[in-house]
C-alpha cells in the first residue's frame, strides 16, 4: 500500500507536472533563451554603432542608430505619443520594429508570470485565513449597540438641561428689559416734570411782553432749560414706541410750544431793544444766550424765521416799492437826507437804504452768529436777508429786469449786482458764500436778467454805427491836420471797441460775447480796408516780388497806363480829374489809410492792455489761445500795409526817376567851355519826395516816413547810378572808337611820331594838370584842349557831388549810404577833371 501510494503519488506528481501550463514548464528555458537573445542583441548593437560611426566619420553625414531601445517608463507615461515614438524609429524597417516590440511584450509576460509565482502560496492561503471572521464581527456588534443607546440617552438628558437653562436666561433678559424700560419711563417722567418746572408751566399760561431786564433773566434761564430739554428729547427718542410716551405726547408738545414762545419773546425783545445804546452790551449778551439756546435745541431755522418776519419783512416791504423808483420820490428823499450831496439814482438809493438798515439792525446778529456762534447752523445773510429781499424785488419791482432800454437795463443790472456783492460780503466764510450762490432763489434771480437780449441790442447798436461809418465818403469829411484818424471808419471802429468795454455798456456776465464782438469788429475793419484797397493795390500784388531797393524802369508806370479817370470807391470822390491829380489824390488817401491803420492798431493794443484785459474773467485772462486770436486779428488789419507802402514808394520813385531822364540830355552843349556848376535838374530829382513828406506824408509816423524815404532814395539813387553807368560806358566806347579811327588814318598816311604808332598819338593828347599844381598856363591849355566827352564827364561829377548835398537834407549820411557809394564809384575816376575848373 505504501508502495502503491508512493506510486500513486508519483503518478499524481507526474500527472500534475504534465497537467501544468506550458508557461510554468518553460520558465527556466525561456529565461535562458532571453538572456542569450539579450546578449546577442547587445553585441549586434555595439557592432552597428561602430559601423555607423565609421560611416559618419568618412562621409560627414549624421544618421539615426540602427536600433533604439524601448523605455518601459516612456510607454506608460501620461504624455506618451505614438507618433513621436514611431518617428524616433523611422530609420528601422517595419520587421525590425515589429521584432523589437514582440520581444518587449514577451519580456513583460515573463515578468508577470514570475510575479504571480512568487506570491502564489499566499494568494491560495488567503481564503483559508478568512474563515471565522463573520462570527467575530457579530460578537463585537452587540456591545457597540449598547454603547450607542447609552450615548443617545445621555445626549437627550443634556439637551433638556440646556433648554431649561436657555428658557431661564431668556426670562431673565425679559425681566431686565422691562426693568430698563421702567427706569426709562421714570427718567422720562422726571425729565418732563423737571422741564415743566423750569419753564414754569401751569394750568394758566401767559406769555406777555417782557422788559429788557426780565428778558435777560429769561434768556439765562432758557439757556439752562435747553440742556434739560435736550436730555428729555434724547430720553423720549429712546422710548418713542412706549405707550407711556404716547400718552404724554401732549405734554411734550406743550413744552416745545412754551419753549418756542419764550425764546421767540426773548428774541423779539432783544431785537426791538437793540436801539438803546445804554443797554447795548446787556442786550448783546441776552441775544447771544437766546441764539445759543436756539442752537442747543437745533431750532436755528425758527430763530431765523422770527428775525425775518419781525424785523426784515416789514422794512423790506416798505422800502422796495414801485414808488421808490419814481425820480420825484427819490429827489424828495435825497433832499431830506443827502444834505447837498449829488443825487443818487432811485434804485441805488433804495439799495442803500436796505444796506443801511442791515448795518444798523442786523450787524449785531451777524457778528454774534459768525463769531461767537461759529460752527452752528445760523446764516443770517443767506437764510434771512437774501431770501426776503430778492422775493420782494421779484414781486414789487419786476420792471428792472426789462431789457427794452439797454442803457436803463445796464444801470439796473450794475446797481443790483453791486447790491448783491454787498450782500455776499456779509457772508463770513467761503462756505457761507457757496451756500448763498447754490440757493435756488439765487440762481433764479440771476436768470431773470436777460443778458442775451441786452447783448443783441448792443450788437445792433454798435454794428449799425460801424456800417454807417463804412459807407461815408472820405472826401466829404472835414479833416484836422492834427487828427490821428482821418477816415470815419477808423474813428468808428476804435470808438466801437472802446464802447464795448466801457463801464456803461460792458457786463461781466457776458464778457465772452463782448470779446467775440471785438474780434468781429476788427475783422470787419480789416475786410473793409482790403476791399477798398483792392483796385489800387491789384497791380502791385500781381507784379512779381522784387527788392525794395530796386526801382522801375524810367518812364514805366504799369498802374497808371490807360487810366485817365479814377475808379470810384467808397474812399474816393468821383469826378473828372487828370492823371497827376489822380496820383496825388491816391498818395494822399493811401497815406491816410496807412496812418489810420497804424493808429487804430496801436489804440486797440492799448485798449487790450489797459481796458479789456483787466475786465476779463480769470478763465479767459489766462488763456493764451484767446490772445493769439486777438493778435491775429491785429495782424490782419496790418496785412495791407506792406502793399500800400510799396504802392506809395513806387509812385514817388517813378516821379523821381522821371527827372533822371534829363541825364541823357547832357551831350555837347558845352562847346564854349567846361561846366562849372551842377545841372539844374539835380535839385529836382528828390523834389517829389520832399513834396510828399511835407504834404501827404506829413500824416505818417516819423518811423514810417524815414523808412519810406530811405526806400525811395535808395531806388532812385540806384537808378541814377544805372543810367550814369550806361552813359559813361557809351562815352568811353565812343571815345575808343574815335581813337581807333584816328590811329588807322595816321597809320595809312605813314606819319608816326618819335614814340611810334598809337603811342605817339596818345602822346599828343593834352594832359590834365595836377590838382595841386599852380600852373595856370597848363590849366588854360587843358581847358582849351578838353573834349566834349570830358566836359560831359565833368558835368556828371558835378551833378553827383551836388546830389550828395541833396541827400543830407533827408538826414542821410552819404558816406554810409551804399546806393550813393555805388553812384559815386561811377564818377570817382573822373574827379581829377575838377582841377580844370578849379573846384577840387
Amino acid at each position: 500500500m505504501a508502495a502503491s501510494g508512493t506510486g500513486d503519488s508519483a503518478r499524481n506528481s507526474n500527472g500534475a507536472s504534465l497537467n501544468r501550463k506550458p508557461s510554468h514548464l518553460s520558465i527556466d528555458s525561456s529565461s535562458a533563451n532571453n538572456a542569450f537573445l539579450h546578449t546577442l542583441n547587445s553585441q549586434l548593437q555595439i557592432a552597428a554603432n561602430k559601423s555607423q560611426a565609421n560611416y559618419q566619420h568618412e562621409n560627414g553625414a549624421v544618421d539615426f542608430p540602427l536600433t533604439v531601445g524601448i523605455d518601459r517608463a516612456a510607454l506608460i507615461a501620461p504624455d506618451f505619443d505614438t507618433d513621436e515614438f514611431l518617428s524616433a524609429r523611422r530609420h528601422l524597417p517595419l520587421e525590425e520594429l515589429k521584432s523589437q516590440l514582440s520581444t518587449h511584450m514577451k519580456e513583460l509576460k515573463t515578468e508577470l508570470i514570475e510575479l504571480i509565482n512568487s506570491d502564489y502560496a499566499d494568494f491560495i492561503n488567503l481564503s483559508t485565513n478568512l474563515n471565522g471572521v463573520d462570527r467575530m464581527m457579530e460578537e463585537l456588534q452587540k456591545p457597540l449597540d449598547r454603547m450607542k443607546d447609552d450615548a443617545i440617552a445621555v445626549k437627550s438628558n443634556l439637551q433638556s438641561v440646556v433648554d431649561n437653562l436657555e428658557n431661564k436666561l431668556k426670562h431673565r433678559a425679559e425681566i431686565r428689559e422691562k426693568k430698563t424700560s421702567l427706569q426709562l419711563l421714570l427718567n422720562i417722567s422726571e425729565s418732563v416734570a423737571k422741564v415743566e418746572g423750569l419753564l414754569q408751566i401751569s394750568g394758566s399760561e401767559s406769555s406777555g411782553a417782557r422788559d429788557g431786564s426780565e428778558s435777560i433773566s429769561v434768556a439765562k434761564r432758557l439757556e439752562r432749560v435747553a440742556i434739560e430739554y435736550n436730555q428729555m428729547q434724547y430720553l423720549v427718542s429712546k422710548g418713542a414706541n412706549l405707550p407711556f410716551v404716547t400718552n404724554i405726547d401732549w405734554r411734550l408738545v406743550r413744552i416745545k410750544e412754551t419753549m418756542s414762545e419764550n425764546l421767540s419773546s426773548v428774541l423779539r425783545t432783544c431785537i426791538h431793544s437793540g436801539q438803546n445804546e445804554a443797554d447795548s452790551t446787556a442786550n448783546k449778551d441776552s441775544l447771544t444766550q437766546c441764539l445759543r439756546t436756539y442752537a442747543l435745541i437745533d431750532q436755528t431755522a425758527e430763530a431765523e424765521h422770527v428775525i425775518t418776519e419781525d424785523m426784515l419783512t416789514p422794512f423790506v416791504n416798505k422800502t422796495i416799492t414801485r414808488s421808490a423808483l419814481d425820480p420825484a420820490h427819490t429827489n424828495a428823499t435825497n433832499h431830506n437826507h443827502t444834505n447837498g450831496h449829488p443825487q443818487e439814482r432811485p434804485l441805488v438809493a433804495m439799495y442803500n437804504q436796505i444796506l443801511a438798515f442791515i448795518d444798523t439792525h442786523c450787524g449785531t446778529l451777524i457778528n454774534v452768529t459768525q463769531k461767537e456762534l461759529k460752527g452752528t447752523n445760523f446764516d443770517i445773510p443767506v437764510n434771512c436777508i437774501w431770501g426776503v429781499t430778492t422775493q420782494t424785488i421779484l414781486k414789487n419791482i419786476p420792471t428792472i429786469f426789462s431789457s427794452g432800454n439797454p442803457d436803463q437795463f445796464h444801470r439796473n443790472y450794475t446797481d443790483t449786482m453791486s447790491f448783491v456783492s454787498k450782500i455776499e460780503e456779509l457772508c463770513g466764510s467761503r462756505r457761507s458764500l457757496t451756500r448763498l450762490r447754490s440757493q435756488p432763489n439765487y440762481q433764479s434771480f440771476m436768470k431773470k436778467w436777460q443778458l442775451v437780449a441786452y447783448f443783441k441790442l448792443r450788437f445792433m447798436e454798435i454794428s449799425s454805427s460801424i456800417e454807417e461809418a463804412l459807407q461815408a465818403n472820405v472826401d466829404t469829411i472835414p479833416r484836422s491836420p492834427n487828427a490821428n484818424d482821418h477816415l470815419p471808419a477808423s474813428n468808428a471802429i476804435v470808438n466801437a471797441i472802446e464802447r464795448c468795454w466801457s463801464t456803461d455798456v460792458f457786463i461781466y456776465g457776458i464778457a465772452d460775447n463782448f470779446w467775440k464782438l471785438t474780434l468781429q469788429l476788427m475783422a470787419r475793419y480789416s475786410i473793409w480796408i482790403s476791399a477798398n484797397l483792392a483796385k489800387d493795390l491789384e497791380p502791385a500784388k500781381d507784379r512779381s516780388v522784387q527788392s525794395r531797393s530796386s526801382s522801375p524802369a524810367p518812364g514805366s508806370n504799369p498802374r497808371s497806363n490807360g487810366r485817365s479817370t479814377p475808379v470810384p470807391t467808397p474812399l474816393r470822390a468821383t469826378g473828372p480829374i487828370g492823371k497827376a491829380s489822380l496820383e496825388e489824390t491816391m498818395l494822399q488817401q493811401l497815406s491816410m489809410i496807412v496812418n489810420d491803420i497804424d493808429h487804430v492798431a496801436s489804440r486797440i493794443q492799448s485798449l487790450l492792455e489797459n481796458q479789456i484785459r483787466p475786465k476779463l474773467p480769470p478763465s479767459m485772462a489766462d488763456e493764451p489761445v484767446l490772445f493769439n486770436s486777438f493778435q491775429q486779428s491785429l495782424d490782419s488789419i496790418r496785412q495791407d500795409v506792406p502793399a500800400v507802402q510799396q504802392r506809395i514808394t513806387d509812385l514817388i520813385t517813378k516821379r523821381c526817376v522821371d527827372t533822371l531822364n534829363n541825364v541823357k540830355d547832357i551831350t555837347s552843349r558845352y562847346g564854349e567851355g567846361p561846366p562849372n556848376e551842377p545841372s539844374h535838374f539835380v535839385a529836382q530829382i528828390l523834389e517829389p519826395l520832399a513834396q510828399y513828406i511835407a504834404g501827404s506824408g506829413s500824416v505818417l509816423r516819423s518811423e514810417s516816413r524815414q523808412e519810406w524815404t530811405l526806400e525811395v532814395i535808395a531806388a532812385t539813387t540806384l537808378k541814377y547810378s544805372a543810367i550814369l553807368s550806361e552813359r559813361l560806358l557809351e562815352s568811353k566806347t565812343r571815345e575808343e572808337r574815335a581813337n581807333k579811327v584816328k590811329a588807322a588814318g595816321i597809320k595809312a598816311r605813314g606819319g608816326v611820331g618819335s614814340a611810334g604808332g598809337i603811342g605817339g598819338l596818345l602822346a599828343r593828347t593834352p594832359t590834365l594838370p595836377n590838382a595841386f599844381s599852380n600852373n595856370n598856363g597848363a590849366v588854360s591849355d587843358a581847358v582849351a584842349n578838353m573834349t566834349n566827352d570830358d566836359k560831359i564827364r565833368l558835368q556828371y561829377v558835378l551833378d553827383v557831388l551836388f546830389y550828395k548835398t541833396e541827400l543830407t537834407k533827408f538826414d542821410i549820411d552819404p558816406e554810409l549810404f551804399e546806393p550813393y557809394q555805388e553812384l559815386h564809384s561811377n564818377t570817382l575816376p573822373y574827379e581829377n577833371l575838377l582841377a580844370v575848373v578849379g573846384q577840387q
